[in-house]
């Protein structure tokens, strides 16, 4: 079987396809990790917020027991 300059251009196309959704897969999967990032950072945010205030509300136990 002889190839022709249509089957290369037709595999020429079914491969640039693949080419361009593979290309979309990873945009998305690489904005869906930088938002999962950003929620993660939000989320160490939160947690350093809150270890503050329950040290906050530890001092005074603290400089009672010292008294």
């Amino acid at each position: 079987m002889a190839l022709s300059l249509e089957d290369l251009s037709e595999e020429k196309a079914l491969l640039e396809k693949d080419f361009s959704e593979v290309t979309g897969s990873i945009k998305k999967l690489t904005d869906d990790l930088n938002q999962l990032k950003a929620n993660q950072h939000a989320l160490n945010g939160a947690i350093q917020q809150v270890n503050r205030l329950i040290s906050r509300l530890n001092q005074p136990a603290v400089k009672e027991k010292k008294k």
